[in-house]
């Protein structure tokens, strides 16, 4: 058998009222498929060792010169854990693996300053999962599947920790008395949960039985109520009772596995000093108490063990490096295309400047042109300003027109207005080439910036459908919404631009509140949980979902 660790992105705090003693967790403990330490497993395999979470303790360290989390550490201690009733969903994820999640339950009065730290970090924590391997195979491809393992504890992690003790020693002590009773004062117990040790060890009985015969048909019965059932009668419970008191050296018959085996013998004599005469729960039921009376665990490693830990770590250093590169690089290309879009920007004002300077030029050239052969006309000879008409051209151009009207210009009244017109209208025509080649210029950086306005866009519109999408699917998972009304409201967020958006959501989340809450369901015992992994979203405002209410 070995100790494996497994380190899990994603404990989120779902619940923090600062009128209870409790805060809520949402913890995605495992997944099937590849995980870090080469193994694999199957869908059928994570479902089935899947209970074996419940009744696990949460713990954690705190780091004085971090000022965080620490990692695994003898000086661990509890914090909460998984109720033995507390309900396994699991989602899809994108790479085609699933994830397993459970809601965990923590105490506030000897958590310290955990709960600070997970809403100074966003309400997330990395977790790291600890479990017994019972049984592998190995596969064609040389990889090794896990067949059979059970997990046994939780720790939280500092945001900057990696795991590398695999199932670190753990001081695990029992809570003190004032937390049974503020789980009376604040949760109900109505029902008994049958434990999940105990029905596997009726499931093992009518297998043992089915191959090998024997056992008898009383036992058989009441295996097959165990492991049909999750609640149990305190009258099924003093069954359970009376029988392992009249059958204390039948112990390694079939018949004791088919009533539940020896957890069941402590369990039903526990369980029964919390029922009354008339069957009444009078206390926390066993399966919470059993919960949080774990004792001290020393657990110790081969040296197989330790390697697979430290190339485990390496190997979370190495995806933690290539995952900040490439939001390096992402961040890098956003910046310069802010940046070329900027420049693009700057390129086409100043185009634009230039063309309309040019077009001055040109019409103040055309204005002076129409006056001069408006006083062409006249009797008295035209005197015109042969200083100002000197200031158009350039003693080093090219054109022969131009220079001839530059050497006219220096005669003062003496120049001959022919030549100095027809250099004026070669000048012209230079500067009118001159302005279709801005133009054309103009019209190509016109194009590329339309370009721009183009993909920026599409990205905001898909950033839009993501943020309508994620607004309806959160207040959807927290009240009762009609599916006219959610049209309703999917329809009016057509009427909002991406920068607006924030507008949409007020009323989308106003309107939520014409209708009910989607309300936890109370099943009478305690539902406890510890949360696990790293970076989710914080909902502590009047949005965020109750507990069970994000459970599909």
């Amino acid at each position: 058998m070995k100790k494996l660790s497994f380190t899990v992105e994603n404990a989120e705090m779902i619940q923090e009222n600062p009128d209870s003693k409790f805060a809520v967790l949402s913890l995605d403990f495992f997944a099937s498929g590849d995980n870090l330490h080469d193994l694999y497993v199957s869908e059928e395999t994570l479902f089935r060792t899947a209970d074996t979470i419940k009744g696990c303790p949460l713990v954690w360290k705190y780091d004085e010169i971090l000022d965080d989390v620490y990692t695994h550490d003898p000086g661990e201690v509890p914090c909460g854990f998984v109720s033995e009733n507390a309900l396994i969903t699991n989602k899809p994820l994108e790479d085609g693996r699933t994830m397993l999640s459970v809601i965990a339950i923590v105490w506030k009065r000897y958590t310290g300053e955990l709960l600070n730290f997970f809403k100074r970090d966003g309400g997330k924590k990395p977790i790291s999962v600890e479990m017994s391997v019972y049984k592998t195979h190995s596969k064609d491809d040389g990889k090794t599947e896990l067949l059979d393992f059970g997990y046994e504890g939780i720790t939280i992690l500092g945001s900057f920790v990696t795991p590398a003790i695999p199932m670190a020693r753990a001081t695990i002590l029992s809570f003190a008395e004032e937390y049974e009773e503020d789980l009376e004062r604040e949760f109900s117990f109505t029902e008994i949960i049958i434990p999940s040790k105990i029905r596997n060890n009726a499931e093992k009985g009518l297998d043992v039985r089915k191959e090998q015969g024997g056992g008898t048909s009383t036992g058989v019965a009441f295996a097959r109520y165990l492991t049909k059932n999750r609640i149990i009668t305190p009258e099924k419970v003093r069954e359970i009772a009376n029988y392992f008191s009249t059958h204390k050296n039948s112990n390694e018959t079939i018949d004791w596995l088919l009533w539940g085996g020896d957890y069941a013998r402590e369990w039903a004599e526990k369980t029964l000093e919390k029922i009354d005469n008339k069957g009444n729960i009078i206390k926390a039921s066993a399966d919470v108490q059993d919960a949080v009376n774990f004792t001290d665990k020393e657990i110790t490693m081969t040296e197989e063990e330790k390697m697979a830990a430290e190339k485990a770590e390496a190997d979370a250093k190495m995806a933690a490096d290539e995952k900040m590169a490439a939001e390096k690089a992402e961040a890098d290309a956003k910046m310069a295309a802010e940046e070329e879009e900027k420049m693009a920007a700057e390129k086409a004002e100043a185009d634009a400047k230039m063309a309309a300077d040019e077009d001055e030029k040109a019409k103040a050239a055309e204005e002076a042109k129409k006056k001069l052969e408006e006083e062409k006309g006249k009797e008295k000879k035209f005197e015109f300003p042969i200083e100002k008409m000197d200031e158009m051209f350039s003693a080093d151009d090219d054109e022969d027109d131009i220079k001839m009207a530059k050497v006219e210009c220096a005669k003062g009244k003496e120049a001959d207005f022919g030549i100095v017109m027809a250099g004026a209208y070669a000048k012209m025509c230079k500067m009118e080439s001159y302005a279709k080649k801005l133009a054309e210029d103009n019209k190509a950086y016109m194009a590329e910036n339309e370009e721009l306005k183009k993909f920026k866009a599409e990205l905001e519109t898909k950033q839009k459908e993501f943020a309508v999408n994620e607004t309806l699917k959160e207040v959807s998972e927290a009240v009762y919404i009609p599916d006219n009304v959610m049209a309703e409201m999917k329809a009016e967020a057509d009427k909002y631009a991406f920068e607006n958006i924030e507008a949409w959501k007020n009323y989308v989340k106003a309107k939520s509140f014409e209708f009910a809450i989607k309300p936890i369901k109370d099943n009478g015992i305690t539902e406890v949980g510890l949360p696990f992994g790293s970076v989710t979203v914080q909902k502590d405002d009047l949005w965020a979902t109750q507990p069970n209410s994000i459970i599909k």
